[in-house]
């Protein structure tokens, strides 16, 4: 195989899109896609390399998963150890127990299981876990195992039918992935079967190639096309955002402008000539570190207890990834991909050896819970983390479904309903402090507002889920107008969820609507069947907010002995966050009773998290159980 200083430079592009991305910086908001260009270009080359062997006879599975091994293992395992250490230091025990898990699933090649089955509320923030990226890797690792085979048995037939069963493979992987991407989005982003079509397009530039099918094109033409790849690329970088609809179709954009490169960039052509740039070349060359040290190096100063993730951090960051990713390139990876430096035998051993220490490292976290020793149970770490756990109000129970459990109540004739998402959850403790004989029943889903006939609709709560919301108020209404003994109903929710700019909201047919045109409505008329009943609705709003993680400030200023009034924010940033929600609650407070938090938390324009020793934030949003006790404390039902 002829080396192409071309495709290290399209790698330069793809891995700093992703870094970019990762970093926060607005102007890349597409910059995840990266991660298909590299899918496109494995496709390419590793056909290449498997065809190349083939023609000279000289294939060997062990040999290529050999060469696998000594490329993809002996930097990931040093990114893994280097996670392990700093793990073990800034962790709770529940993030060391999730982070272990991660352990034990990079280690088998399957992290894009777990993190797909991991999404979900209350779960460690994705991008604060150190190895989310290897889900990648897992992806084409996959590949590599199946691929060889079918391959090999293919090449059997003609040429021909060659591209005519990829073709058919490509086609059947994106109609499945975008047959699932509305109902099943995460599946679609994590898992081979809807994620192969992107490896076999890079096959299919392979044997397109060999195929020789534009050999004898104009240079102008491939000007153009190279041109029009390149422009497909950007135009993803910077168009794309989180919201897009992906991977599905929107991923042949990218995609494709990544098999125009490959196919028409070739020397002589204008982008080949740009992409050659010994730049570019030199960060491809080392683009597979870059792209393994940025994600922990990113999530272990998101988390808040080291620093604070502002752009002047991100640049440091992003010298720190270089840094860090020359170092495993040029002392790690290179070595091992050197035969003559270190022999077959060496690297079958250390794979061997590296796979099962993670993996019991892992496993280990796991059993314990994340506590490994008694070192990790230190009265401060204890402490902090008892302080910050998930405020679920009266139980476990009460969280995500309709329920009439036992756990959720404390009294079988309720006189108040607390009704909505885990903003009403967190509620609870705080009502039950302030008023000690409450009879209370708790009716709590998180994400799912107490607004009657439509829920709210995203990539990550689908239709599936809507209906699921619609379905549980209707019940909890339904236990609204059976119970005779309620006399209040407390309703509270983030409301972003259905106010943001973009934010969609499905009704009970499955039709989707703007969340800003239909909730005030849906809501009010909400309120007004409660009041109809002869039942007192109370609106209480939900906590200031800024983007940021208060628990997390908390917690580095606790361990850095730093005064934790360094996590005060200013009151116009919530005005900025939350102005739908504070417009919306100022139009509903014309017909109903609202608690506003903001006036516990802010004064004279600066709001205060921490006060009188009390950490009233768990997250970014939600109470603590210290927190909603302290804020509700002179809440009286009969006020």
């Amino acid at each position: 195989m002829v080396y192409r200083p071309e495709i290290d430079g399209l790698r330069a592009f793809a891995v700093l899109s992703v870094i970019l991305f990762h970093g926060g910086y607005d102007w890349l908001k597409g910059g995840y896609v990266g991660v298909d260009v590299f899918f496109v270009i494995s496709g390419y080359l590793i056909t290449s390399v498997i065809l190349k062997a083939s023609d000279e006879e000289k294939f060997s599975f062990i040999k290529f998963y050999e060469k696998r091994a000594r490329r993809i293992l002996p930097a990931l395992f040093g990114v893994m150890l280097f996670s392990f250490i700093i793990s073990w230091f800034v962790f709770f025990t529940a993030e060391m127990k999730d982070f272990a898990q991660s352990l034990m699933a990079v280690s088998l090649s399957l992290s894009n299981i777990l993190f797909w089955k991991e999404i979900g509320y209350f779960q460690l923030d994705a991008d604060l876990k150190p190895l989310l990226h290897t889900w990648s890797l897992s992806i084409e690792e996959q590949f590599y195992l199946i691929f060889p085979i079918l391959l090999i048995f293919i090449g059997r037939f003609r040429e021909k039918i060659h591209l005519a069963f990829f073709i058919f493979l490509f086609a059947l992987s994106l109609f499945y992935s975008e047959f699932l991407l509305e109902t099943k989005q995460d599946f679609v982003f994590y898992f081979l079967p809807t994620r192969a079509w992107e490896l076999i397009l890079g096959v299919l530039c392979c044997l397109i190639e060999r195929e020789k099918y534009f050999y004898s094109i104009k240079t102008h033409l491939k000007n153009i096309f190279g041109i029009l790849g390149l422009f497909l690329l950007l135009i993803s970088f910077y168009f794309f955002d989180q919201k897009t609809q992906f991977p599905g179709l929107m991923a042949l954009i990218p995609t494709t402008g990544t098999g125009f490169i490959i196919l028409f960039a070739t020397q002589g052509t204008w982008v080949n000539q740009f992409l050659r740039m010994r730049l570019f070349v030199f960060i491809g060359l080392m683009s597979y570190s870059l792209y393994l040290w940025h994600q922990p190096l990113y999530a272990f100063l998101k988390t808040e207890r080291i620093a604070e993730l502002s752009s002047v951090t991100s640049l440091i960051v992003l010298v720190m990834t270089f840094l860090f990713g020359y170092l495993s390139w040029k002392y790690i990876e290179s070595p091992f991909r050197n035969p003559q430096q270190i022999s077959s035998k060496r690297v079958w051993q250390f794979s061997l050896y590296g796979i099962i220490i993670f993996f019991t490292l892992g496993l280990l976290g796991h059993l314990t819970q994340g506590h490994y020793t008694q070192s990790r149970l230190s009265h401060l770490y204890l402490d902090l983390e008892k302080r910050l756990q998930s405020n679920l109000g009266l139980h476990t129970d009460c969280e995500g479904s309709f329920t009439l459990s036992k756990n959720c109540r404390t009294s079988d004739k309720p006189e108040v309903l607390v009704w909505g998402d885990s903003f009403a959850m967190h509620l609870v403790p705080g009502l039950m402090k302030a008023n000690p004989s409450v009879k209370l029943i708790q009716m709590t889903i998180s994400y799912c507002g107490p607004i009657m006939e439509i829920a709210p609709i995203d990539n990550k709560y689908n239709k599936l889920w809507g209906k699921h919301c619609i379905e549980s108020n209707q019940k909890v209404f339904d236990y609204i107008e059976q119970t005779k003994t309620l006399k209040y109903v407390v309703l509270s929710s983030y409301f972003l969820q259905y106010l943001k700019e973009d934010a969609q909201v499905v009704d009970a047919h499955g039709n989707k609507h703007k969340g800003q045109e239909k909730t005030f409505d849906y809501f009010l008329k909400t309120i007004n069947r409660i009041k109809d009943l002869g039942i007192q609705p109370i609106i209480v709003s939900p906590l200031p907010q800024t983007g940021s993680h208060f628990g997390r400030c908390f917690v580095s200023k606790e361990i850095l002995k730093i005064n934790k009034d360094k996590c005060n924010f200013n009151e116009e940033l919530v005005l900025q966050f939350q102005k739908p929600v504070f417009e919306f609650l100022k139009n509903v407070e014309k017909n109903v009773r609202v608690m506003w938090l903001k006036d516990k938390i802010c004064t004279k324009g600066v709001c205060r998290p921490f006060q009188n020793n009390i950490f009233i934030y768990r997250d970014d949003g939600h109470l603590s159980y210290e927190g909603s006790e302290f804020i509700l404390k002179d809440f009286k039902f009969d006020l």
